[in-house]
């Protein structure tokens, strides 16, 4: 790869505050303490928890020594977790990583007990231990395990089925990271991997490269569609098989129970974006009109004005911390930490895993940051949408393990309401009619495909889910029709998308990994349109922002809203978000029908 096609070869993370290499002799001096710790523990809790004569301070001690235990458990898990995510081809890291995988899952398994116990106490009991002072910080967190009582088995039982997963959805979920990391797709004369025949396919200044791109990525999929097909229907029908096992009635209930969202909330949500489906057909016609031709799915996120030049790594990092100081200027100082303690990897570099990710890691370390940039103005979004993950994760810190990690359902407020900081930042600035055209473009397509296509993707989880419980195994052309049905309704008589996108499904890696995650991506986005559309207008907004998201997960989705001065029960709220991006769309629309010169 030419220099210029990797802006930020060189930019890759410093893991040494948590092991300096696999190989650490600190790694197996862990390990031990790890397992001494679990010992003692179960020999000082176990049988005590669910027990008459459980006091509020017993309880804290307990769950006190069980952070200090799991956060030691968590640094090992992550640092082989982020080893793995930076090369996937490597042996040696991946036999690194299978130890790890294994060694927290034992560790998990023996101390299931601990959490079966909670959730075993007696309602009565359970209550009274809640409402105790000395519980205050646990009391959420407490609360929300005992949500899963009726769905726990017994610890037999529990032992059994977390010991199997290591050798069944786990063991598949890491083939699939390893096949589609390690995919290479020949184009010219070369083999690309995945992220750098994405960049083409999508923003290439020449649309029948475009063309070529997404043909290119077909012809692989197509070619491996045996894997991709036998790997996800072996693990629909793993979480069939444990949903009818623990009881759930529905494919969404044990996702909904967890992110604690209710279910009319998620179908106020997703009948708010189907009704609004239009405004994305709108969008691309008008989109259509400027370019003087038909559309497919190669001109989906595709700029108007195509400039060669690609945004330097410190051309971007500059625009980030700009937009971000200028919201707040404690936002500026986290998001700089990023960069100036190594915190970020941005290289693009074969094995590297596809897509982008924070990871929170533990309140005693840091976050850390994976992209690969090209020097898009879409890798900007994305560097910003991370840091705004990572600025969560920071401010959350002061909080203990357990309330530590926010809601999945939350957990996108700050990375999608960052990337429209930087939006605002970059559009400001913007002194041209095809500037501006670019960057709403960009705005535009990157929030129709998080609202709209990650609900259709939603759409068809749902109904891949259904057919493998109700009619059995899926053949490919079964997972095609569901998906290309799903996304073509987003884009009407504006985009067409031909044959060949029907097996773009198997590259979503999300499908794989988390059920039903999408939505939360829908339900962020709209929910951060309307946040944003509030703070231009409230001049205090940072403040009681900044507070929501330091609370982390230690009050409820719902509370946290609250705290920002919204209602998600209420669906003239969605419509809220969808309106501003409505607004984005109308002066889409009168920039597009003026001369650009």
């Amino acid at each position: 790869m030419a220099k210029s096609e990797n802006p930020a070869k060189g930019v890759v993370w410093n893991l040494s505050n948590l092991y300096l290499e696999t190989g650490d002799p600190r790694i197996e001096k862990d390990k031990k303490q790890i397992e001494s710790l679990a010992k003692a523990f179960r020999k000082k809790y176990k049988g005590k928890i669910n027990y008459k004569a459980l006091s509020a301070k017993g309880l804290v001690g307990a769950l006190q020594e069980a952070e200090a235990l799991t956060e030691k458990l968590y640094i090992y898990s992550s640092y082989a977790s982020y080893l793995h995510s930076k090369d996937t081809e490597s042996h040696k890291i991946g036999s690194f990583y299978q130890e790890a995988d294994e060694f927290v899952n034992k560790i998990s398994t023996e101390l299931l007990w601990f959490l079966l116990e909670i959730q075993q106490l007696p309602k009565k009991k359970a209550n009274n231990l809640l409402q105790s002072p000395e519980l205050k910080e646990y009391r959420h967190y407490l609360a929300h395990a005992r949500v899963f009582s009726p769905f726990r088995k017994s610890l037999e039982e529990e032992e059994i089925i977390k010991k199997l997963e290591i050798i069944g959805g786990d063991a598949f979920v890491r083939f699939y990271d390893e096949t589609s990391s390690s995919e290479e797709f020949p184009l010219d004369g070369k083999r690309l991997n995945y992220s750098e025949i994405v960049s083409i396919a999508k923003d290439d200044p020449d649309a029948k490269k475009r063309k070529q791109a997404s043909e290119a990525i077909t012809r692989t999929y197509l070619r491996n569609k045996k894997f991709y097909t036998f790997t996800l229907n072996t693990l629909l029908l793993e979480k069939k098989t444990k949903d009818e096992i623990r009881g759930y009635k529905y494919p969404q209930q044990e996702t909904f129970l967890g992110y604690e969202v209710d279910p009319k909330t998620v179908e106020s949500l997703q009948k708010v974006i189907t009704e609004n489906l239009p405004l994305s057909e709108r969008y691309y016609k008008a989109k259509a009109k400027v370019s003087g031709r038909k559309l497919y799915e190669w001109d989906r996120y595709s700029t108007l004005y195509h400039d060669d030049n690609k945004i330097s790594w410190v051309d971007a990092k500059n625009i980030v911390l700009e937009s971000f100081f200028g919201f707040d200027q404690e936002f500026g100082n986290i998001a700089k930490m990023f960069f100036d303690n190594e915190w970020i990897d941005a290289e693009v570099a074969k094995g590297k895993k596809n897509g982008a990710f924070c990871s929170y890691c533990t309140p005693s370390k840091n976050p850390f940051i994976l992209l690969s940039y090209t020097g898009t103005v879409d890798d900007v979004m994305t560097l910003a949408h991370e840091l705004g993950h990572g600025v969560h994760a920071y401010l959350s810190r002061g909080n203990s393990l357990h309330n530590y990690y926010p809601s999945t359902a939350t957990a996108e407020i700050a990375s999608v309401f960052a990337e429209s900081l930087v939006f605002d930042h970059l559009y400001k600035n913007t002194k041209t009619k095809k500037e501006k055209l670019n960057l709403l473009t960009n705005k535009i397509q990157g929030s129709l495909a998080t609202i709209f296509r990650q609900i259709l993707f939603y759409e068809f989880e749902e109904k891949i889910h259904l057919h493998r419980r109700q009619e059995g195994e899926l053949s490919t052309d079964d997972f095609n029709n569901y998906f290309q049905q799903s996304l073509q309704k987003m884009f009407g008589k504006g985009l067409t998308l031909t044959e060949e996108h029907k097996y773009w499904w198997m590259p979503v890696l999300h499908f794989y990994h988390y059920n039903f995650y999408v939505f939360t991506y829908a339900f962020g986005e709209a929910l951060t349109l309307a946040l944003y559309y509030k703070y231009k207008r409230v001049h205090s907004f940072a403040k009681n922002y900044k507070k929501a998201l330091s609370l982390g997960g230690s009050i409820s989705p719902r509370e946290i809203t609250s705290l920002m001065g919204v209602n998600i029960s209420n669906s003239s709220f969605w419509q809220e978000g969808i309106n501003l991006l409505k607004d984005y769309v109308m002066e889409f629309e009168e920039l597009a029908r003026k001369d650009v010169k």
